[in-house]
Parts: structure tokens; sequence; C-alpha cells
């Protein structure tokens, strides 16, 4: 791993690999955001977008890269399984090609920049719940004054556990046995030829239905002619299987655009953006 001199800032929640199938022959996607109240379009390089800095940072330990690197090299290992997803010709999975790709699927639904932050909330939270539950009996056995509540202790001592619990929660999430085996139990399948060109929002993962449930559809935008689809049951997938192009395509494009924090990248009118894109909060662009 890279010494903490050499971490990356710019951490992709979307990962360029995924981005990388809307760019021109110059390596240039279009991309589409909300500016002074209009819906502007302008070209750029996945490098620089759906992107954060220090997102996946970790905090007082000796390896701030730590989650960004893992993050990484589920990509690298993705990125084999979706070159194959593109070809009809090699769409043989291995059990190991099932497995990376749930666990891909898994990460993308709770790495973008929203959920990390409900992530550490909550953390925080329970923490904090827990921690006032046992005020009294850290009184007992306190060694110094000045720590007036385990909170305080850990912030002084143990900084690493609230900073980072988050982060290590959302990776072990993602390859959380259980739910991966899950997701490889599914029917997959590779939907093309849809009428109008797919968009990409920058939290691409769509989810309809409970992934505990018996009526779970997993979408994920491979391409602008081309969806993964992951269907709990033989009915749901020939349901999609059967769908009219046209329906199946603009439904992912507004889930694309409705889900979407700041922006999409692809082919798409902006009137359609206009409706569908959140605009940013007031003061920001």
């Amino acid at each position: 791993m890279a010494g903490p001199g050499n971490t990356p800032k710019n951490h992709h929640f979307v990962p360029q690999l995924l981005q990388r199938q809307w760019a021109d022959e110059n390596g240039q996607v279009q991309a589409w955001k909300w500016q002074n109240g209009c819906i502007v379009p302008f070209r750029t390089t996945p490098q620089n977008i759906m992107s954060e800095t220090h997102l996946y940072r970790a905090e007082h330990i000796d390896q701030p890269g730590l989650y960004e690197a893992a993050f990484s090299g589920l990509e690298s290992a993705a990125a084999a399984v979706l070159a194959k997803f593109r070809d009809p010709a090699k769409l043989t999975l291995t059990q190991d090609n099932y497995e990376v790709w749930a666990s891909f699927l898994l990460a993308q639904r709770v790495r973008v920049p929203a959920m990390v932050a409900s992530a550490k909330q909550k953390v925080i939270a329970r923490f904090t719940s827990i921690f006032d539950e046992h005020d009294p009996d850290f009184e007992l056995f306190k060694r110094e004054d000045r720590f007036s509540t385990p909170l305080r202790y850990i912030e002084e001592y143990h900084p690493n556990v609230l900073a980072n619990f988050h982060l290590d929660t959302l990776l072990k999430m993602a390859a959380d046995p259980k739910h991966v085996q899950k997701v490889c139990r599914m029917k997959w399948f590779v939907g093309r030829g849809y009428s109008r060109k797919i968009i990409l929002g920058d939290d691409p993962i769509m989810l309809d239905g409970d992934l505990r449930g018996d009526a779970c559809l997993i979408g994920l935008p491979i391409s602008p002619t081309e969806i993964f689809f992951a269907a709990s049951n033989d009915a749901l997938r020939e349901r999609i299987a059967r769908g009219s192009t046209d329906d199946i395509a603009v439904r992912m494009n507004e889930v694309q655009a409705r889900q979407a924090q700041r922006f999409v990248i692809g082919d798409v009118m902006p009137r359609f953006l206009e409706r569908r894109l959140p605009k940013p909060p007031s003061g920001t662009t």
C-alpha cells in the first residue's frame, strides 16, 4: 500500500471503470448539473467527477488509505466481470465472478457520500447512547477526573474508533457472506437493445424491494445501451426481460436522475432532468 504521502485524495464513489463506459473517443463524458437555476451540460473526464476529497480517509491510524484501497481492490476485481457482461460471447461467470460482482453491487449501494455520512451519524449516535447508559459505572473506575464520561475517554484515547467505525462497517456490509450469497442466488441477466440511451447518476444502484424479501430487483446501468439486472425470482426476471424496452429505459433513467446527488452523465434532454434531478440546496451549485 502507498505511504501516507501517496494516498489519493480524490475518492470516487462511482468507480471510473463504470463511468468510462460513457466516455467518448477522447475519454470525456457528457455530464449535467444544476447551475444558477438551470440544468447545464459540461464535458469532463471520469477522473474529475462523482468523487469527493478524502471521503474514505481513515483517521488516527498510520494507514489513511486503508478503506480507499479496499474499495479500489474491489473495483479492480469487478472490472473483469464487467468486461464479461459487456461481451455476450464471454458471458460465462465463475463462482468468484459472482461473489465479486455481488460485493461490488452491495458496496456501490452504501459507499455514496450520503450513505457514508448517514452511517457515521448513526455510529456516533449509537456509541453515545451506549456510553450514556454506562456513565454511572464509569464514575467507579475512571482514573482521571477530566474524563467525566466514557465518550470523552474514547475521544482522547481511542479516537480512531469513532472516526473509522462507520467505514469499517460499510466494507463489512459489502462483504457479508449472507448478503453476498443472497445476491449470488438471484437471477442475473443483462438487458440490451433499448430504444433510448441509458444515463448514469452519481447514486446508480436501483433497488426495488427488500434484499431480505422474495420480490427484490437490483438494476445498474453498465453502458449507455446495457443494464445489469438481478431478480429474486423467475417471474420478476421474466417480467423485466419481456417488458417494453422503452418503458424500462425511461424507468431506469428516472431512477438515475431522481437518486442523483449532483450529477448524471449521458445523452439526455435537459427538460427530462429539469423535472427529476434534485436541485442543490440554496447557496450551492
